[in-house]
């Protein structure tokens, strides 16, 4: 066997104990705006707040009504989506 492949296969094992072993404490929320007929939203402004914590946390929409809010913490959101040519959406 030569010395990369040793190396290579003592190391294959290790890999595993990188993998992290807790579940996921951070997520995302992400999604579309549209108006009552359908068309995407560009420019809304979308807040989610942590239902426990109160954390407030502001984006808008992209040109194709898009929008992601990445790391937020685990938990119960609520969504409000603004814009103002329509009324504000909450869920």
């Amino acid at each position: 066997m030569t010395a990369v492949r040793r190396v290579s296969f003592l190391l294959f094992p290790f890999l595993f104990l990188a993998l992290p072993l807790h579940p996921a404490t951070v997520g995302q929320i992400r999604g579309h705006v549209f108006d009552p007929q359908g068309a995407t939203v560009a420019g809304a402004s979308v807040t989610v707040i942590n239902i426990i914590s109160g954390a407030q946390f502001e984006t808008h929409t992209d040109a194709v009504g898009a929008y992601r809010l990445p790391h937020l913490e685990v938990g119960e959101y609520r969504v409000a989506a603004t814009h103002p040519q329509f009324r504000t959406v909450r869920r």
